[in-house]
């Protein structure tokens, strides 16, 4: 019997060791968990704030497209300018080319003249006016006179007003060359415009579009760590609740080594749920009671089932499934919630201390808490509910056997 008790000791001794050791790296676990969530949220809101900025810089480019268009117009608009005043120019120089070509005759010619003038002399003039035999003649030579004389004289004032002609034409053309190479400037300037507007619309978005991948990249990879860190969570509980079955099956032993005559845990009923606590005793059925049978504490319609026990008894999964609630609630006070895998879900209130956590995956006979009188309670005891998907709650006992 030494022996016996001895070897249950050892195995207790060697499931607390291994519960000690997992709760630290539980509780890294845990703490890394916590900042890499930490880290991940906050990249995501850096996500949100990036885009928005993308998004008003995309704002910012519509209005620079439409600046560029207006540009391009502009750019446009401008070297049609230039393509006229390049047709003017051509045309100008062609007419300056003409124009001087009968300038030059008409120099030569008043040249000639003027030579021939010059060999003649003014004589030459009178001779033909004295030279007349009558007065019919005297006139029609002074005439003839006068009409060379208006003649010579034209030619001179043609080619005056063709040298001025000239001036003007070759000043109107340089006028049109300087306006020419204005517009040649603006369009340069216009064109840089673009170019800059062009870049610093490039430059921003990709600079924010790397921002935005570079946070996105960081919440991807921080929540792939929490999902690692949830991962070896789970692992820990999975041995943690080996550890406590194989610790709660210890402790069975041990205790009906010491008492035999105490009740042996139930087998599974025909819903394939287990008695969750040692004790059979129950001391408040499920449905209506009086005020006697709760002296003002608790509910008249009572929605579970109360089953008297020890405080600090160990509380049993009814059956295997996920814990959805492990928190204090309410009138439960500490109180746990597992949902099963048939749709149903166990309450289990009152508790003096939960065992397990939200989230956590336990067997039929995991040991979730321990008994006792937080809430609306009057002594220790567990209060266990079975509530179907849609929320209604059922007799306990048409799923457990006591």
């Amino acid at each position: 019997m030494k022996k016996y008790l001895a070897s249950i000791l050892l195995m207790l001794a060697i499931v607390f060791s291994i519960s000690t050791v997992f709760a630290a790296t539980e509780e890294e676990l845990n703490q890394q968990k916590k900042d890499a969530t930490e880290k991940k949220h906050q990249a995501e809101y850096q996500v949100d704030m990036t885009q928005n900025t993308v998004n008003g810089l995309m704002v910012e480019v519509e209005k620079a497209n439409n600046y560029l268009s207006v540009l391009d117009n502009q750019n446009k608009t401008t070297q049609a300018k230039i393509d006229n005043l390049n047709a003017e120019i051509a045309s100008k120089q062609e007419g300056i080319d003409i124009l001087s070509a009968e300038q030059e005759k008409q120099q030569q010619d008043l040249e000639k003249r003027l030579q021939t003038m010059y060999m003649l002399g003014n004589e030459s003039y009178l001779e033909v006016v004295f030279s007349s035999e009558n007065y019919a003649e005297l006139i029609s030579n002074i005439d003839k006179v006068a009409t060379i004389a208006r003649a010579d004289q034209a030619a001179i004032t043609s080619l005056k007003n063709a040298q001025q002609e000239l001036v003007e034409k070759k000043q109107s053309l340089e006028a049109s060359m300087a306006e020419m190479e204005q517009l040649k400037s603006e369009q340069q300037a216009l064109l840089a415009s673009q170019q800059q507007v062009v870049q610093q619309r490039e430059a921003l978005l990709n600079q924010n579009k790397n921002i935005l991948e570079d946070y996105k990249a960081e919440a991807a990879k921080q929540e792939q760590a929490v999902k690692q860190l949830d991962a070896e969570l789970a692992e820990i509980a999975r041995v943690r609740a080996e550890a406590e079955a194989q610790k709660r099956a210890a402790e069975q032993a041990a205790a009906a080594a010491a008492n035999p005559t105490a009740p042996a845990p139930s087998a599974p009923s025909a819903s394939g749920f287990i008695w969750p606590v040692d004790n059979r005793e129950i001391t408040s059925y499920f449905g209506y009671r009086g005020y006697e049978a709760t002296g003002g504490v608790g509910t008249a319609d009572h929605d579970g089932l109360d089953i008297g026990a020890w405080t600090g008894e160990p509380i049993y999964a009814a059956a295997a499934g996920t814990v959805t609630l492990a928190c204090e609630y309410g009138g439960y006070g500490n109180c746990v919630i597992i949902a099963h895998d048939n749709g149903y879900s166990t309450l289990y209130g009152h508790q003096s201390s939960i065992a397990v956590s939200e989230g956590q995956r336990v067997n039929q006979g995991d040991v979730i808490g321990y008994v006792g009188s937080t809430g609306w309670a009057t002594g220790p005891h567990l209060h266990i509910s079975f509530i179907d998907g849609a929320g209604n709650y059922a007799d306990p006992l048409s799923f457990i056997n006591p």
